[in-house]
């Protein structure tokens, strides 16, 4: 993790604006320049490309079965433990989270998919829980350094 300190986190503040001026000076094509703009509005919108995601998928009819077989087939790999390094085992996790995030709409809830018994809540509660005094030092000190990008990045 880089660590500025908070006199360069001042100066990149302050210069980002004028070397942007400077970049916009140097496009002088005015298709370039749009497209630029564009660019910089699209990635400046928060969760742009989450929910865009998420509202083409409410388009595609079932959506929601393929991504309960993609949520039990990583609960299912969790539970074997069929992954290698602790960076697979985070990533079924969050495949989890995110496939039940997408299903979640006003159409489809995953409680209507746990009744249904697409998907199996108590097995993905259990992979949520906190177990040991390890997972909860190691949930704390990644919750801690996110609390300090975010404060770093509303300086």
């Amino acid at each position: 993790m880089v660590h500025y300190s908070l006199e360069k986190l001042t100066i990149l503040c302050f210069h980002f604006p004028t070397r942007a001026a400077q970049f916009l000076k140097v496009m002088s094509d005015s298709q370039a320049l749009q497209e630029s703009q564009n660019l910089s509005m699209f990635l400046a919108t928060q969760n742009k490309i989450r929910d865009n995601l998420k509202e083409n998928l409410e388009k595609i009819q079932n959506y929601e079965e393929l991504l309960a077989d993609v949520v039990n087939i990583c609960v299912t790999m969790f539970e074997t433990k069929m992954y290698l390094t602790p960076s697979e085992k985070h990533m079924l996790v969050k495949v989890i989270g995110f496939a039940l995030y997408l299903i979640d709409t006003q159409n489809c809830n995953i409680y209507k998919l746990d009744q249904k018994k697409k998907i199996k809540l108590d097995k993905i509660d259990r992979i949520f829980k906190v177990r040991t005094k390890k997972d909860s030092f190691f949930i704390i000190h990644h919750f801690l350094g996110f609390i300090k990008i975010i404060s770093i990045g509303n300086l």
